[in-house]
């Protein structure tokens, strides 16, 4: 467990990159689950699933700009991270009804905002010196 919190960069990384994955995986399932017979997309979805495609398509292209940010080590990359994380939740609690997987996305968030905080708190420890004065 304690190689896990070792490296927060790299955890970061796999975290924000898994979730444009599934962001970008989850546009077809939407895209498809109308035309299917069942009842998923009724009793999870407050929205239209087109709606929920554009969501995902957006929050996988802020979160691509997040891992950019992130992989090139800038503070910038965590901050819109933290701030997708939470847009996507808060857009969340609108387009799906309360379920069980709520518990599960709150989790994942959690710990995307933790890594990113430590991410930030180890790239303001390195902090590169002034240049000289001359």
């Amino acid at each position: 467990m304690q190689k896990i919190f070792r490296d927060p960069h790299k955890m970061l990384v796999r975290l924000v990159g898994l979730n444009v994955a599934f962001d970008v995986f989850s546009i077809p399932i939407w895209v498809i689950l109308p035309y299917t017979r069942s009842s998923f997309s009724s009793l999870t979805l407050n929205v239209d699933t087109t709606i929920q495609v554009i969501d995902a398509a957006i929050a996988a292209a802020v979160f691509t700009v997040a891992l950019f940010g992130i992989l090139s080590k800038r503070k910038w990359g965590s901050y819109v991270a933290i701030a997708a994380t939470v847009a996507q939740r808060v857009v969340g609690v609108y387009m799906f009804n309360v379920n069980v997987g709520m518990i599960i996305e709150f989790a994942w968030s959690s710990l995307i905002i933790f890594f990113a905080l430590k991410e930030l708190q180890r790239l303001r420890s390195c902090v590169l010196p002034a240049p000289p004065q001359t």
